[in-house]
C-alpha cells in the first residue's frame, strides 16, 4: 500500500515543488555570481583560502538570505498550489474540503480554512524572519 500511495504521490509532489525549487536555484545562482565578484571575496581568493571553504563558507551565507526570504514569500503560492492540486487529483485535504465548501456556501467551514491557512502563512514568515535574523547579524527582530 505504500508504495502505491508513493506511486501516485510523485505527480502531483512535482507539481508543487516545480515552482520553489526553481525560484530558489536561479536566485541562489543569481547571488552567487553577485557575491563571487564582490572585493572580499577577490581578497580572500588572493590570500590563498581553498575555493571551497570561500564559496561555501563565505559566499554562500552572504547569498543564501534574499533566497530565504524569496522561498517564506512563496510559500503562499505553494499553499495556492496545494489547493488546486488537491482539486485536480481528488486528493482529500483541506483545499478540497475548502472548494466543496464554496460550492455548497459553507461559511463556517470557509472561515476555517482561510484562518487555518492564514495562520500557517504567517508562522511560516515568522520563522523565515527568526533564520534571516539568525544568519544576517546586522538584521535584529
Amino acid at each position: 500500500m505504500f508504495l502505491n500511495v508513493l506511486k501516485h504521490m510523485i505527480l502531483p509532489a512535482a507539481v508543487l515543488s516545480l515552482y520553489p525549487m526553481s525560484l530558489s536555484a536561479r536566485m541562489t545562482r543569481a547571488m552567487m555570481v553577485e557575491v563571487m565578484h564582490e572585493p572580499f571575496m577577490r581578497s580572500a581568493l588572493a590570500w590563498g583560502l581553498p575555493r571551497k571553504l570561500v564559496v561555501y563558507k563565505y559566499a554562500l551565507k552572504n547569498a543564501i538570505v534574499p533566497v530565504i526570504a524569496s522561498l517564506g514569500l512563496s510559500f503562499g503560492y505553494t499553499i495556492i498550489g496545494a489547493f488546486m492540486v488537491e482539486l485536480i487529483f481528488v486528493w482529500p485535504g483541506i483545499g478540497l474540503y475548502t472548494a466543496m465548501s464554496l460550492l455548497s456556501f459553507d461559511y463556517p467551514a470557509i472561515m476555517g480554512a482561510v484562518i487555518i491557512v492564514a495562520f500557517f502563512y504567517s508562522a511560516i514568515n515568522l520563522v523565515v524572519d527568526m533564520v534571516h535574523a539568525w544568519i544576517d547579524p546586522r538584521v535584529r527582530l
